[in-house]
């Protein structure tokens, strides 16, 4: 007899409706907090050790679907530090299809393979570099972006996303060339169903009319209403 079997001749969880299961996941597994999706992490470390994950690969599996299903995810886009821009790894590149968990490991669950497809509530936080900094604004910002909006391509399941633009405080008293505002529109290539809200923090600078001008929100819209 195999694991799956023997707790589901066992388990009088494994005998209710799949959705009914999903719904008590849901509300056992819901943080209170968003969770970020990228090492380095500074969030809490006890939201990827919930005991539900490590009792049998089949529990496992639909605990990790409803985790990512009811929790708000945090995407960090080109973070800068003290000593200029560090990476974040990128979600992009994590195992992507319907393979099912290999081992019943304390692995963060960013590696399920279902991450992007079952995610419903996303923040992209993208720390804008100072102008100063060529290199971030040149290569760096670009190609964290075009991995962004690759990876979203056509998520009809995701409900929700914001976008966050995080200025320094190198950046948020200088204003933006055309060039860097051409970067930042790379976002318009977004092709989601999904509820799109905008935000600068601090919310008052010289960058902020030139960003609201790019209208994400209703060209992320149009290109998904196109599709």
């Amino acid at each position: 007899m195999t694991a799956y079997q023997d707790i589901s001749s066992t388990c009088h969880i494994s005998k209710l409706p799949y959705e009914l299961r999903q719904r008590i996941f849901r509300y056992t597994l819901r943080q209170k907090g968003t969770v970020e999706m990228q090492t380095p992490t500074w969030t809490d470390r006890e939201s990827f050790t919930q005991p539900l994950f490590y009792v049998c690969r089949w529990l496992r599996e639909e605990a990790l679907e409803a985790f990512y299903k009811v929790n708000t995810f945090v995407w960090a886009i080109a973070r800068c530090g003290n000593t200029g821009v560090y990476l974040s790894s990128d979600p992009s590149k994590y195992p992507l299809g319907e393979g099912n968990c290999s081992a019943l490991t304390p692995a963060l669950p960013w590696h399920y393979p279902r991450l992007l497809e079952d995610l419903r509530y996303l923040v992209l936080n993208l720390h804008v570099p100072s102008n100063e900094d060529i290199h971030a604004w040149t290569t760096v910002l670009p190609q964290q972006l075009q991995s962004v909006t690759t990876a979203l391509k056509s998520r009809r399941k995701l409900r929700q996303l914001q976008i966050t633009f995080l200025m320094s405080h190198r950046s948020h008293d200088q204003s933006l060339s055309s060039e860097q505002i051409d970067v930042l529109n790379t976002l318009s290539e977004l092709c989601v169903s999904a509820t799109v809200n905008v935000r600068i923090r601090p919310a008052h600078t010289p960058a902020t009319s030139a960003i609201h001008a790019l209208d994400l929100p209703t060209k992320i819209r149009a290109k998904a209403l196109y599709n």
